[in-house]
């Protein structure tokens, strides 16, 4: 949301600015909203508003660097903005995407990168534990520096902030999805179907939890469960490619080779090219 600055009486030459700033801003004008924040500032260096806001504009502009050095001086400013260190936690986020996407060879700008997302991930900790210190049940920060932890294979520092997250709020999809994830990777099966179960109880349309479900039934020994589970799925989105193809694979630990074949069909005619090499291996009769 764009800060708002003066009210609808007599407003100074600066404020006048900052409002003709926000109107562009709201309009869609991008260029002229950051150009017009950018004279405000030349006024005001030491308005956090002025500089969140530029920020905004600049994140939309897709200056992605710049909005980044506009919050760092807003939370110089402002300390305890959390909206400016969300944005600039987000802003990190893609950065650390946009270069993990980079498949090049490896060599010596590879290496680079990847000590810059290493430096970039210690950051985002620092940003989360900046929030949290301020509000220790926030519980997208909890959610989020569980995720951070788990990534960095921390897992006790994950589970530790995934179940302060629920205990915060029970019902918090997320953090019940990515702490059952958290268990499955474990072993820790049927506690991490505790979480699926509690999740999808709050959330029936989350479709992704039934194919989790399947994964850790499947995982358990439990195949009848994972095929129902994979069964409701593929009956709400036919096109999930992935989950005919488990369902392929569960059907024929099963013994329901025809059943296994039609399921591995289906997954290959959704683009899923492992499922070319079940069927070339067990369906060439069928």
């Amino acid at each position: 949301m764009v800060a708002a600055i003066g009210g609808w009486g007599c407003r100074t030459a600066d404020q006048s600015l900052f409002a003709h700033a926000e109107d562009s801003y709201r309009d869609g004008a991008l260029v002229r909203a950051e150009s017009l924040f950018s004279v405000y500032l030349l006024h005001e260096p030491n308005d956090p508003d002025g500089w969140y806001n530029r920020a905004l504009a600049r994140f939309g502009l897709r200056d992605l660097p710049g909005a980044r050095g506009d919050l760092d001086r807003t939370i110089r400013l402002a300390p305890g903005d959390r909206d400016a260190r969300w944005m600039r936690f987000q802003i990190r986020e893609q950065q650390i995407e946009a270069a993990q996407e980079d498949d090049g060879p490896w060599d010596a700008e590879r290496v680079l990168r990847r000590t810059w997302v290493t430096a970039l991930g210690v950051l985002q900790l620092e940003e989360l534990a900046a929030i949290l210190q301020r509000d220790p049940c926030d519980v997208s920060a909890r959610c989020e520096r569980g995720i951070l932890w788990r990534r960095a294979g921390r897992q006790t520092e994950a589970y530790a902030d995934l179940t302060l997250a629920l205990r915060c709020d029970p019902a918090d999809v997320r953090s019940r999805t990515e702490r059952g994830n958290l268990l499955h990777a474990a072993g820790r099966y049927e506690d991490a179907l505790k979480d699926y179960a509690y999740a999808l109880s709050e959330c029936d349309t989350c479709l992704w939890l039934l194919y989790n479900e399947a994964l850790s039934f499947r995982a358990a020994g439990r195949l009848d469960e994972a095929v129902s589970a994979l069964e409701t799925l593929v009956a709400s989105d036919s096109m999930d490619g992935e989950a005919w193809l488990m369902l392929g694979d569960c059907r024929m630990e099963q013994g329901r080779l025809s059943a296994a074949c039609d399921a591995w069909r289906r997954s290959e005619r959704r683009g899923i090219p492992v499922a070319v090499e079940r069927l070339e291996a067990h369906c060439q009769d069928r």
